[in-house]
């Protein structure tokens, strides 16, 4: 179930730590070669020939995941996998492994869905507004955590010594109004 459900071709991190947790020797050593060999292979293969391949299956543990999109600005032959997973990284730090790739995607621009659990939204948004401007020097035209937009700019901005890109980036940063209770 966890392989199925938990991992993907590019994303070992479940399976990892329960090996790790029950001392899994052989297994720790198997997926450590097999994350050595997937990083190669990620430094080798460009995006062209990911587009529209499933990184993850759908089942019924995905039915518990929210989408995560990004909408990139990046040149369609100049990117390697090992782009995506550096981007994550650059997103949201250690809670990368709790991002799982589904599909990239060609359109106008180059489309990264991914998948995350709910419980983690807050803290991806707020990373996301944190590293706004590496994520605007790495052309990511928007990111969608959720169904909310955290992050929109025009293909021609630039970062500016980290003023927001976006009025829709301001609007997230504030804090919301209190819930209106009626007395009961």
């Amino acid at each position: 179930i966890v392989v199925r459900d938990f991992t993907s071709l590019i994303n070992t991190n479940y399976l990892e730590a329960i090996s790790k947790k029950f001392e899994l020797l052989n297994a720790i050593d198997l997926i450590k070669n097999y994350n050595d060999s997937i990083n190669e292979f990620c430094k080798s293969i460009p995006t062209t020939h990911a587009y529209g391949q499933e990184f993850m299956q759908h089942t019924s543990e995905s039915l518990h995941k929210s989408k995560v999109e990004f909408v990139l600005e990046w040149d369609y032959d100049d990117k390697k996998l090992s782009d995506v997973q550096s981007l994550l990284r650059i997103a949201f730090h250690d809670k990368a492994k709790h991002v799982m790739v589904r599909k990239v995607k060609r359109g106008n621009s180059v489309i990264l869905i991914c998948y995350a659990p709910p419980h983690h939204h807050e803290e991806l948004k707020r990373l996301v507004k944190d590293n706004e401007v590496e994520l605007t020097n790495e052309k990511v035209l928007s990111v969608t955590i959720g169904g909310d937009v955290i992050l929109k700019r025009k293909p021609d901005d630039k970062a500016k010594g980290g003023v927001r890109s976006s009025k829709i980036s301001k609007a997230i940063a504030q804090p919301p109004p209190e819930p209106v209770t009626c007395g009961y």
